[in-house]
């Protein structure tokens, strides 16, 4: 359970509790700052490795837990 808020948006949808959620804009618009409870299917992502040079290449470095399609209930109004 989370409150959504709009501010922890990314192109890759929204930071709830360490998961990265797939909610569309619109729909994260309707349920900002509403209190809901979300479940589904997580994967995980691998992060990316550093370069022989210790470059790092464009991505994330930190493996990423998503819910690809969430099932939404909201809590509270």
């Amino acid at each position: 359970m989370t409150t959504i808020d709009i501010k922890q948006a990314t192109k890759d949808g929204i930071y709830l509790n360490g998961y990265v959620v797939n909610i569309s804009y619109d729909k994260l618009m309707k349920l900002n700052g509403k209190r809901v409870r979300i479940s589904g299917k997580v994967t995980i992502v691998k992060g990316l490795k550093h370069y022989n040079d210790g470059e790092i290449r464009q991505g994330r470095q930190e493996d990423t837990k998503h819910i690809l399609r969430p099932k939404i209930k909201i809590i509270d109004n």
